[in-house]
């Protein structure tokens, strides 16, 4: 099988680094002198713990090789999903972005008649949206 989509790598180090920066605010905030600083510095903490450990939970819940094609041009998606290119309506990716900076990584949506499909963490997700599209249009041009 060959890959079209995989996860981005270095996305879960940051995820785990700023769930740990966030754990240091709270000790700072709970072993400091108790002040209303201290307070504000542990909740703070908490709020980027909490947050950050959602995220890496939802990074590491996401397949190495989100989705791939088969040699008969069927493609394979998390959880057992297959899908013939030549059913999807519409293929859709929205890169990340942060302080006006635009990332390689993003979401991509996959449409059908019956169903949509949305994978994050994907790595060059414009390239492989187009990838994605020109294999719809060739499968639904191969069976007309």
């Amino acid at each position: 099988m060959n890959v079209i989509a995989k996860k981005t790598e270095g996305l879960g180090l940051l995820y785990s680094f700023t769930a740990l920066l966030g754990l240091v605010l709270v000790g700072i905030g709970v072993f400091y002198e108790t002040t209303s600083t201290s307070l504000l510095t542990a909740l703070l903490g908490v709020a980027v713990a909490a947050i950050s450990c959602y995220h890496v939970g939802k990074f590491c819940r996401t397949p190495a090789g989100i989705i791939s094609i088969d040699g008969r041009g069927i493609l394979h998606l998390p959880n057992d999903i297959t899908l013939d290119p030549a059913d999807l309506t519409d293929v859709s990716y929205k890169r990340a972005r942060g302080k006006g900076f635009q990332y390689r990584w993003g979401e991509i949506v996959l449409s059908t008649h019956l169903d949509s499909y949305k994978f994050n963490f994907v790595d060059d997700c414009e390239g492989t949206a187009k990838e994605l599209t020109r294999l719809m249009y060739e499968r639904k041009n191969r069976k007309e």
